[in-house]
């Protein structure tokens, strides 16, 4: 792991405990019913460069985890679970950010009848 890895995952560190104690400190503020932590494997870049070597790692931190990979609707995920806390490592193919933005195209195609004017 280079510097840069290692000084980043030490902030992380530093920054989820300082949230915990956050959570923990101020009962006056409500706390997350859970929270889940993603983490997205690049398709470009220092970590990987495609589709399929972002599936290979995802392949592997599960792998490295102990937990089955699950492939669903173009959702390649490795999770875990900490009771409340989730970390989950994900992938979205193409395939199916491609399905999303034709989904989402139709936002405003569609209105609903209602008795208030526009």
């Amino acid at each position: 792991m280079d510097n840069l890895k290692r000084s980043h995952r030490r902030r992380l560190v530093a920054d989820l405990r300082r949230f915990a104690e956050f959570v923990e400190s101020r009962p006056d503020v409500p706390a997350p019913r859970d929270v889940t932590i993603s983490v997205h494997p690049r398709y470009a870049g220092d970590e990987t460069t495609t589709e399929a070597d972002a599936i290979a790692a995802v392949e592997q931190i599960a792998a490295a985890l102990h937990t089955p990979l699950d492939v669903q609707d173009g959702h390649v995920t490795a999770t875990l679970t900490f009771g409340l806390v989730t970390f989950k490592v994900v992938v979205i193919t193409a395939d199916a950010m491609a399905r999303h933005r034709a989904w989402w195209s139709y936002q405003d195609a569609v209105r609903p009848d209602t008795d208030e004017a526009v």
